[in-house]
């Protein structure tokens, strides 16, 4: 099986290298990954506002190269990149740990699964949920990066239930 994973944020030159190991640690031994790196194409002067339609395009080659699935790596923060790269703030990952329990705690009673939207935060999502566990057993945090390969070749494997229907060409 092939997945390709689309990567349509602008991030330091080895982040396709370091996603593609990311999401191979939750996929299946046959399964092949590689990733596409649109860094190039936004820093080389292509607006955000055209990644949606540059995702998309992407995702129709990669559909016409033989792709068995497509997972789009980003929640929807296509300008993290150039934030990053212009500010000199640091990303304080403490400060986002904290956060995330505090915010994670007021949810408690109410939830007890709680999936991580960005794949930035996929590596805070085992911490998040010792710490949680602590509070209440049955909680669980649902790695994004897990969740999206298992899930890419899920529904590989089982197969489009109505023919025609889901594929990227279809919406078009």
């Amino acid at each position: 099986m092939k997945i390709e994973i689309l990567i349509p944020v602008a991030l330091p030159e080895n982040w396709r290298k370091v996603a593609v190991a990311r999401y191979a640690k939750y996929a299946s031994p046959s399964t092949v990954l590689h990733g596409t790196d649109f860094t190039g194409l936004l820093e080389g002067g292509m607006n955000y506002s055209q990644a949606p339609r540059l995702v998309l395009r992407n995702a129709l080659k990669v559909e016409e190269n033989g792709a068995d699935a497509c997972i789009i790596n980003c929640f929807t923060d296509p300008a993290l990149g150039e934030c990053s790269s212009r500010l000199e703030i640091p990303k304080k990952l403490e400060e986002t740990m904290s956060r995330l329990l505090t915010a994670a705690k007021k949810l408690l009673g109410k939830t007890s699964t709680f999936v991580m939207g960005c794949a930035e935060l996929a590596e805070m999502a085992r911490p998040l949920c010792q710490e949680l566990h602590l509070l209440e057993a049955k909680s669980q945090v649902i790695n994004p990066i897990g969740a999206a390969t298992r899930l890419a070749e899920t529904r590989v494997m089982l197969g489009n239930a109505c023919p025609g229907k889901g594929r990227l060409s279809d919406l078009v």
